[in-house]
């Protein structure tokens, strides 16, 4: 197998090298004539050298836009993996036959994920929509021509001609018959007359690119440039007829010979075999040169060789920890270990004593700064995360992971940065959006900015990612919202352990805090603002008048003093036990002694990871309505309008009460979680997410 490929590369490299020899040769025995003849020939390096740019630039628009057309198609692609598939096909061009390009393309394309039948389609609509454009500029450069005469006028008609061979239904009735000829399924291309028209346009600015190129090719030979108009449209049909010339490669010697022929009567028949001559060697010479360049990126894509994933999940962030977002990505690295992947995540340098069960830790080195709160600072940003980003990219590179899994906006930031030009597929998972939490973060910024760094972030980020995971239907409207594909986004959504609570012992809790009435109240999480805790201080008042003996337990990751001070001020500090940070193996104790679990946040597009661990533990929730996605009122929990604390106190005293509906809604509660969000559930789909990505080669 290595023999052969050493003897393609060998076959390749020969040809190239043959057409680099012909075209020297012939540029130079006409450069000797033009000086025999006394003719001057003089270059201008600066021109030849913008030349050189434009047509790399013109290079860059067409493969962009045929990786635009792929994802046009309906599949997906990332731009730089169309750039490296693009360039390193064109070598096929080489080889007599314009089937090898196509061939090399569509091979190419596949190793990215792309469907044979959808890379054909985009490259033949490519082909297509260059050839009909090249014709249409040639036609409208006809009245400037000296050569015109007025039977060329009639060439005008063609024009309607090619918009009606590239209207969108007559592109599908034309792909769809093209398919059955080739015996392979029928594809219907989702295209509208408006993103058609626009493919045209482009085309047609494309070629005006291309004609700036030979405008500063002919400016560096001292050569008038005359009508650009008639300049670019000459050069346009010599492609167009080079590529139809189906049996020379890539149209060597046809292409050379309309363009000598069409440039004959403005600048001289020297001229014009010297010009097309010295601009097919910049082409070979770009067009090799990108194939080179990216070859061994595109060839070291890998194939799938088993069922079975290498993942690198990015946690910005302690880890494990006792919030959600931690609290997800452990559960959701050892659901997916257990199907058999092997896990690695790569985290900051400290976390929780939580046991991790078969994954792989990667941490960046100890440099002091432990922070277990919630939101981004300056010492994260400016020396955790590039070292997160070093680390990362080292752990994709030596344990040759398949993809990134990047959670919160800190993580696929650096997931991106590490992954640089390679093609590795990044996925976001999106817990939540910034515009709802950064303006609550402790973090020194002006609040303008916070906006509009939010609003930024909200919208690069997914659209950056090559797929988006998110926690709630609510916050895919968001993304959708800010312009992300819908097909784009999956929802998974934050799952629990089922039996991570059914240990928990409440003597332990009763014992430590010397409670001596059963009517417990318990929040656990994050303390941070937009967590809206202070609902809770607002609500207990109402509580305590009702039931004097009840507790209302805090457990979270503040010292307290603010919340203690606030307690105080409404008269309820005997009754609220703020706790501080707790291990979360004492979680489970705290709730195995509540007869109730609160949700005070009242906006949250995800889903709440306490919530997901209340309903585990069978447990009576009360929530406000903007946090209650997996609740339906008097169903599996009680759901209070959004801030009103005499609502919340209310339903509280009542689930205090009323313990046969107590233990009614948080049996409901936690078999609503069956088969739903129990985390084994959870990561066959999110597996399924991950082979629509990287599942390899695709043949329909």
């Amino acid at each position: 197998m290595a023999d052969k490929k050493r003897i393609k590369i060998v076959v390749t490299v020969v040809i190239v090298l043959v057409i680099f020899f012909f075209l020297g040769r012939s540029l130079y025995q006409n450069i000797q004539d033009l000086t025999q003849k006394g003719d001057t020939f003089r270059m201008h390096w600066p021109s030849l050298l913008l030349a050189m740019v434009l047509l790399a630039v013109y290079f860059g628009l067409q493969s962009l836009r045929w990786r635009k057309i792929v994802v046009m198609t309906g599949d997906r692609m990332r731009p730089t993996d169309g750039v490296k598939v693009w360039f390193c096909s064109q070598l096929a061009k080489y080889i007599p036959g314009k089937v090898m390009t196509v061939v090399g393309r569509v091979y190419l394309a596949n190793r990215y994920g792309v469907t044979k039948t959808r890379a054909t389609v985009a490259m033949i609509l490519e082909i297509g929509l260059l050839i009909i454009t090249g014709v249409m500029l040639f036609i409208a450069s006809v009245p400037f021509r000296q050569e015109s005469s007025g039977w060329t006028i009639w060439m005008f008609l063609l024009i309607p001609a090619g918009l009606v061979a590239v209207h969108p239904w007559v592109v599908n009735q034309v792909v769809s018959r093209g398919m059955r000829l080739l015996k392979k399924e029928a594809v219907n291309i989702p295209l509208t007359s408006w993103q058609m028209a626009r493919l045209i346009v482009y085309y047609l600015i494309q070629w005006q690119v291309y004609g700036l190129s030979y405008y500063f090719l002919l400016r560096g030979l001292d050569v008038d440039t005359g009508n650009f108009l008639v300049l670019t449209s000459t050069f346009a049909a010599a492609w167009v007829a080079g590529y139809v010339a189906f049996i020379f490669p890539s149209g060597l010697g046809v292409r050379e010979g309309v363009a000598a022929g069409l440039l004959t009567p403005m600048i001289g028949p020297a001229m014009a075999v010297v010009v097309p001559l010295m601009g097919r060697l910049l082409w070979t010479v770009m067009e090799a040169g990108g194939a080179l360049l990216f070859r061994s990126a595109v060839l070291s894509v890998p194939t799938r060789k088993s069922d079975k994933l290498t993942v690198a999940l990015v946690a910005a962030c302690p880890f494990p920890g006792n919030r959600g977002t931690p609290s997800r990505i452990l559960r959701m690295a050892e659901a997916l270990a257990d199907r058999g992947h092997k896990v690695h995540v790569v985290t900051y340098h400290y976390g929780t004593d939580t046991p991790v069960r078969g994954v792989t830790v990667h941490r960046i080195p100890n440099v002091g700064g432990v922070n277990f709160a919630s939101g981004p600072s300056y010492k994260k940003l400016l020396i955790f995360d590039p070292m997160l980003t070093w680390l990362l990219r080292r752990v994709v590179f030596k344990h040759k992971v398949d993809i990134i899994h990047a959670h919160h906006f800190e993580g696929a930031l650096v997931a991106h940065l590490a992954r640089g030009f390679h093609s590795i597929p990044v996925i976001y998972d999106a817990h939540t959006t910034l515009a709802g939490e950064l303006h609550d973060y402790r973090f020194p910024m002006p609040r303008f900015l916070k906006s509009y760094f939010a609003r930024r972030f909200d919208r690069t980020v997914p659209a950056a990612s090559d797929h988006v995971i998110a926690v709630s239907e609510t916050l895919k409207e968001i993304l959708v919202d800010n312009t992300i594909p819908p097909e784009k986004i999956d929802v998974v959504p934050t799952g629990v352990n089922l039996d991570a609570f059914d240990h928990g012992r409440a003597d332990i809790i009763a014992n430590k805090y010397g409670l001596r009435s059963d009517k417990v109240v318990v929040y656990t999480g994050s303390t941070a603002a937009f967590q809206g805790v202070h609902h809770i201080l607002e609500a207990a008042p109402g509580v305590v008048a009702q039931e004097p003996e009840a507790t209302i337990f805090i457990v979270g990751d503040d010292p307290g003093e603010k919340m203690a001070a606030l307690a105080q001020e409404k008269g309820v500090a005997d009754n609220v036990i703020i706790t501080g940070e707790r291990p979360f193996t004492e979680v489970a104790h705290f709730l195995a002694i509540a007869k109730v679990a609160i949700i005070p946040r009242t906006e949250c597009p995800g889903i709440p990871q306490k919530l997901s661990n209340y309903m585990a533990a069978r447990k009576a929730v009360a929530c406000f309505e903007g946090s209650a996605k997996l609740l339906e009122h008097e169903v599996n929990g009680l759901i209070v309008e959004n801030g009103n604390a005499q609502q919340m106190a209310d339903a509280i005293v009542r689930l205090l009460r009323d313990d046969m509906l107590a233990r009614r809604l948080g049996e409901a509660a936690r078999e609503s979680l069956i088969g739903k969000y129990d985390w084994p559930s959870l990561a066959a789909k999110t597996e399924a997410i991950y082979d629509g990505l990287v599942g390899g080669p695709k043949d329909e």
